[in-house]
């Protein structure tokens, strides 16, 4: 569905059915914008001073197809241009060696240095719970445009990236607004 337009009216024009629709369209795309929140449904091991990109396996919604469970599923694909709220989280397992880290990119294609960075954040390592990391930032997409949430831990060995729940890594975006 593309982001409807409301025009301006004159004060002698006649209400009408038509005019009725275009405001109805509109309001209903404002109640339900665009939207997908894809999430880990399984722990899986992150190599040791590796970044990967999340396989997001599952979805909790996905309004508009922005993301596929099976076919480039650690991405989410802009269905409208606009101002998108984008929200990654990441869960490690417990361990007190080394960093964790997350990086959200913009049209990525799987490679933690490529495209764009649109936020990042490291943290030490914990050893009495798990490190969680979470990011969020407005941005600006367009149609097609597509965001990734990369990991990075460098405990010594392999560390799980926990996954299971739609609350422990995750990534979400929901479009707020038109482009300016």
């Amino acid at each position: 569905m593309a982001i409807p337009t409301v025009r301006d009216w004159g004060a002698t024009e006649s209400i009408t059915e038509a005019k009725l629709d275009e405001i109805s369209t509109a309001l209903n795309f404002l109640l339900a914008p665009p939207r997908s929140y894809a999430y880990k449904s399984s722990n899986g091991a992150l190599a040791n001073t590796t970044w990967d990109a999340l396989n997001l396996t599952a979805e909790a919604y996905d309004s508009h197809a922005a993301h596929d469970n099976a076919t480039n599923n650690t991405r989410l694909t802009a269905p409208e241009p606009g101002l998108y709220n984008i929200t990654a989280h990441v869960t490690f397992d417990i361990n007190s060696a080394g960093i964790r880290g997350l990086d959200i990119r913009k049209n990525a294609a799987a490679v933690q240095t490529g495209g764009t960075d649109l936020a990042f954040v490291i943290i030490a390592g914990n050893a009495t719970t798990e490190a969680r990391l979470i990011a969020t930032v407005d941005h600006q997409l367009t149609a097609s445009d597509y965001v990734e949430v990369f990991a990075y831990q460098s405990s010594g060995a392999s560390l799980n990236v926990l996954g299971g729940a739609a609350a422990l890594s995750f990534l979400s975006f929901r479009w707020v607004a038109k482009t300016v």
